[in-house]
């Protein structure tokens, strides 16, 4: 099986040659250092499974590769092969049609188990891209319940504790509860960096008189 890495760094491909013989003595790594050399390969080695792109060369980026061979040869998987872990990166390959993304960081076991996904049809991004776009997603996101919102509203406004328990009928050690709950989740420590963190999240805080 003939795959052809698409890198600048000499050293990274020798090192993915051996890897991957290890693991499968099938495959035949070619190696191109550019664009230019890769489509002189390509050209003489129509036999080709797959290739690995590079995303950051110096002459020719990665996307202009992938745009180049997937027009040229609609039928010849390309994959990404990078140490980026942008999910901008991820998106944009795919969309340009790239059949996965795969992570340089990613163990030889891995990347061939990838490989084989890819070459049985399915589209592969590792979940450690996946898991860490989720949780930025899950920190960028504050959720405060309606009366934490009811008593922020009132610390906005100034309210000591005694008048939010009044205002909200509550006793004055619930609104403390209510306010260090409040704290932990916009992971503050007082009443100024609360408001502040409220405004900078933009977080939607309703009007109480």
């Amino acid at each position: 099986m003939k795959i052809l890495v698409i890198d600048d760094h000499a050293l990274f491909r020798e090192g993915l040659h051996y890897a991957l013989k290890a693991i499968d003595s099938s495959i035949e790594l070619l190696q191109a250092d550019s664009l230019a050399q890769a489509r002189i390969i390509v050209e003489e080695h129509l036999d080709l499974a797959m290739l690995l792109i590079d995303l950051e060369m110096p002459v020719n980026d990665g996307f202009e590769a992938l745009d180049i061979f997937t027009t040229l040869y609609p039928t010849l998987p390309c994959v990404i092969l990078s140490a980026s872990t942008k999910r901008n990166d991820v998106n944009k390959a795919l969309k340009e049609g790239a059949l996965g993304f795969i992570s340089k960081n990613s163990p030889a076991a891995a990347l061939h188990n990838a490989m084989n996904l890819i070459l049985s049809g399915e589209i592969y991004v590792p979940y450690s891209i996946m898991h860490a776009e989720r949780r930025v997603n899950r920190e960028k996101r504050i959720d405060l319940t309606p009366r934490q919102l009811q008593v922020m509203s009132l610390v906005i406004q100034g309210c000591p504790n005694k008048i939010i328990a009044d205002k909200l009928n509550l006793a004055e050690p619930t609104v403390k509860m209510h306010l260090s709950a409040i704290f932990e989740k916009l992971n503050v420590h007082n009443r100024s960096a609360a408001i502040a963190k409220v405004r900078e999240k933009q977080i939607s805080i309703p009007e109480i008189n």
